[in-house]
């Protein structure tokens, strides 16, 4: 396999493609130098106002401090999970809080707690499985939010032969679901 090393910015990540590509070669450098990457390595690279990493990061210690706790809520969040027995008696465990859109009028009535508010009107929140059970609309939201999981985890990994029955696997169970 061939890496070309033009860089590019993941989903949601945040940065351009632009940026990305500056990132990536001062992280590549940094291997380079170190043999592997570490993330205190890596910010006390940033930390030099010189460094292509320094603009990525926040530097205002209470910022950085505000949006730390909000990263702790969401970890917090995304790591509750309740064990289930289902009517076949298969027990399990499954994460109790999913982050879903949800309406405005939704967030507001149902008292559902803090919201990011986004663009006209439409809000992202954190629900829990009793209200994604009864939601048809957030039960969609699942789905599809797992299907774009698994084709991301076949874009990472489809160049490595021994993953190809799972991959094929994937692309079976993704023309069921379409």
């Amino acid at each position: 396999m061939q890496i070309i090393k033009e860089y590019k910015a993941g989903d949601y990540a945040g940065f351009t493609d632009a940026e990305a590509q500056k990132y990536g070669e001062c992280l590549d450098r940094l291997q380079e130098k170190h043999g592997t990457l570490q993330p205190p390595l890596v910010v006390k690279e940033a930390s030099k106002k010189s460094s292509p990493l320094h603009d990525y990061f926040e530097w205002d210690d209470t910022v950085a401090a505000a949006a730390h706790r909000e990263y702790q809520a969401r970890k917090l969040i995304n790591h509750i999970e309740v064990r289930f027995i289902r009517d076949d008696n298969k027990k399990g465990t499954i994460r109790r809080y999913h982050n879903v859109i949800v309406s405005r009028e939704d967030s507001i009535t149902r008292g559902k707690g803090s919201v990011t508010r986004g663009k006209g009107g439409i809000t992202r929140g954190y629900v829990n499985l009793d209200s994604i059970v009864s939601n048809q609309d957030y039960q969609d939201q699942i789905v599809e939010r797992a299907l774009e999981e698994l084709k991301a985890w076949k874009g990472r990994y489809e160049q490595y032969k021994k993953l190809t029955p799972i991959i094929r696997a994937i692309e079976k169970a993704e023309s069921r679901v379409a």
